[in-house]
């Protein structure tokens, strides 16, 4: 895990974690209920000002989507149903349950596939913000 504090005094974690027979990048900070970030198609930021907003009541957790920013892609995976099971495959790898999510652009979509294969895990808030 390399220990990453930002200008705000929160302390974000990056540790390389094996789920669905891949190795995937996990950023995580702050402390709460657990909620994921799942990013943009574009992949994922190392830090946006949104994940310490969350972080200073959630503890949250920002995947590197497979194939982005060193998380490792698999052959079989053809599919944004197959990267939504290679996610819940994280949270249970990680021992998170009833997590809330929030999902940006692709990830979204992510987000809504993860919902329908698992709708009891997900009970938490949904979350819309805007930001100047």
């Amino acid at each position: 895990m390399t220990p990453v504090t930002a200008t705000t005094g929160l302390v974000w974690t990056t540790e390389d974690i094996r789920a669905a027979g891949s190795t995937l990048r996990l950023r995580k900070g702050g402390a709460g209920d657990p909620i994921i970030v799942l990013p943009h198609d574009i992949g994922s930021l190392e830090r946006l000002p949104f994940y310490d907003a969350l972080a200073r009541q959630f503890t949250v957790y920002v995947p590197s989507h497979p194939g982005y920013d060193g998380s490792e892609r698999p052959a079989w995976m053809r599919s944004v149903r197959d990267v939504a099971i290679t996610y819940q495959s994280l949270l249970a790898t990680i021992d998170v349950a009833s997590v809330s999510l929030v999902g940006l652009g692709f990830g979204g979509w992510i987000a809504a596939e993860m919902a329908t294969m698992s709708p009891r895990s997900f009970g938490g808030s949904c979350w819309s913000a805007r930001w100047a």
